[in-house]
C-alpha cells in the first residue's frame, strides 16, 4: 500500500554525539516560515567516455554523488538562534535592575551623608549612598542595582542632619546584545524533522549554512535561511540518515 507523507511538526538540531551518532540534545529553532522546508537530493555528476565506434558512451561512471540538503528559514531573530547559526558570542542584557539616580533637590543642611533607601518597583536588592558637597546632597551612587525591577523604585533620604534632598531612580532595559564573528565557523549538527503524519528523518551529521536576510519594509520581517547539507558520519558502519514511517 502506498504511502504518503504531508506537513511538519518540528525541525530540531543539535551538536553532534561525540561518538560521532546523532545527537541527543536537539532543539527548535524558532517558528519555521511557512513553506520553507523541504528535504532534496541533487543528480549526480557523471564522466562519460567516448569512442568512435558508436554514438553513445562506452563508459560512464559517476564522477561526484548529488547532494542531500534539508532547508528551511525562521523568523526567529533571538540572540542565541544567531549564535547556533552563524557563530559569535552573547553580551548578556541586564533588565530589571536600577542603572542610575538623578539628584531633584539637594536640599540644605547635611553635616553627613543621609541613609538611602529604595522601594518599590516589583524588585528588591537596591542600594546607594549619598554623596554631599556644601551640606547639599550631589549625587547618589548605586552600590546594588538589585533585580526583578518592573518600575523605578523610589528613593528616600533620610538623617543627616539636613532637609530638603529627593532622588528618583531608572532601571536598566538593556537587552541581549549579539556579537558577530570575525570568521564564520564551520558548524556540524544532527538534525530530526517530524512531519504532520509522523514520519521521521534523523540525518546524523549535516554542514550548516545560514543567510541572513533583514527587511527594513513594513511588509517583510526579517529571516534567516537555513541550508544542511547530510555529510557521511563519522561513526563507522552509520548510515547518513534514517527515514522511519509512521
Amino acid at each position: 500500500m502506498a504511502k504518503k507523507s504531508i506537513g511538519l511538526t518540528s525541525i530540531l538540531m543539535g551538536p553532534i554525539a561525540l561518538d560521532g551518532g546523532i545527537g541527543l540534545s536537539l532543539t527548535q529553532i524558532g517558528a519555521t516560515v511557512s513553506d520553507s522546508a523541504v528535504m532534496s537530493t541533487s543528480a549526480g555528476t557523471f564522466t562519460d567516455f567516448n569512442i568512435e565506434e558508436q554514438d553513445t558512451p562506452f563508459y560512464s561512471i559517476e564522477s561526484q554523488k548529488g547532494k542531500t540538503t534539508v532547508a528551511w528559514s525562521t523568523y526567529d531573530m533571538d540572540v542565541d538562534t544567531l549564535i547556533r547559526l552563524f557563530g559569535g558570542t552573547k553580551i548578556a542584557g541586564i533588565i530589571g535592575a536600577v542603572s542610575s539616580s538623578i539628584v531633584t533637590a539637594p536640599g540644605t543642611g547635611y553635616t553627613s551623608a543621609p541613609t538611602v533607601a529604595f522601594s518599590g518597583g516589583g524588585g528588591t536588592g537596591a542600594a546607594g549612598t549619598a554623596i554631599i558637597s556644601a551640606g547639599a546632597v550631589t549625587g547618589v551612587t548605586i552600590t546594588n542595582p538589585g533585580s526583578g525591577y518592573t518600575t523605578a523604585p523610589t528613593i528616600a533620604l533620610s538623617g543627616g542632619a539636613g532637609t530638603g534632598a529627593t532622588a528618583t531612580s531608572a532601571i536598566s532595559t538593556t537587552s541581549d546584545i549579539y556579537v558577530a564573528p570575525d570568521t564564520t565557523p564551520e558548524i556540524e549538527q544532527s538534525v530530526v524533522i517530524t512531519t504532520k503524519d509522523n514520519w521521521i528523518i534523523s540525518i546524523v551529521r549535516a554542514k550548516i549554512n545560514a543567510v541572513l536576510t533583514w527587511n527594513f519594509q513594513k511588509t517583510k520581517l526579517a529571516q534567516v535561511a537555513i541550508t544542511a547539507t547530510i555529510l557521511t558520519p563519522t561513526k563507522s558502519n552509520t548510515p547518513a540518515y534514517k527515514v522511519s514511517e509512521p
